[in-house]
């Protein structure tokens, strides 16, 4: 069987050399030159270089072996500098939106982390992670509106159906992970 090429090699307007290249941009580097507002790209750089320093790490794929017990010796030393609850959550929420995307990119497993937390497979999935996270946002005084920036959505209405704060979270296996 003879395959057709469906765009002609001259009708192409990125080289094959550049999509190659595309192909091989980490999903952190991605992650980061896709956040749009200047403040929050140049806050979450620093959160992300300070989490950085503490674990040593040098490389951005060096975020895909990072473990809760790293995010959780992190928030540890957070605490005890005496940071204002705010600067923790986001710092916190600059690492987990790098880590949703990098579940979203397929760059880590979050069954590796659903193991660790001995939790069922059943509804464990990125998109749970991101209401769990929310939820619990919401729970320590974040406001909704912040939320709703944060999850990148466009309607209030859409970020209240992430707010489950009225569930039951024994209901959820995303909720016998602690952040």
């Amino acid at each position: 069987m003879v395959e057709r090429a469906l765009i002609k090699q001259s009708e192409r307007i990125l080289t094959a050399e550049a999509f190659h290249q595309l192909a091989n941009v980490p999903p952190e580097i991605e992650w980061f030159v896709n956040i749009e507002n200047p403040r929050t790209r140049r806050a979450y750089q620093n959160d992300l270089k300070d989490f950085m320093r503490f674990l040593g790490i040098t490389r951005p794929e060096e975020f895909r072996i990072v473990t809760r017990a790293h995010v959780i010796a992190w928030r540890k030393d957070l605490e005890g500098r005496s940071l204002v609850p705010a600067s923790i959550r986001r710092k916190l929420t600059a690492l987990f939106s790098l880590f949703d995307a990098l579940c979203e990119a397929n760059a880590i497993t979050i069954r590796k982390y659903a193991q660790e937390a001995e939790c069922d497979f059943v509804g464990f999935s990125p998109h749970s992670l991101r209401v769990t996270a929310a939820t619990n946002a919401l729970e320590h005084g974040a406001d909704i509106a912040k939320v709703q920036e944060w999850l990148g959505r466009a309607n209030i209405a859409t970020t209240r159906l992430y707010d489950k704060r009225n569930m039951r979270p024994e209901d959820s296996p995303t909720f016998k992970v602690e952040f």
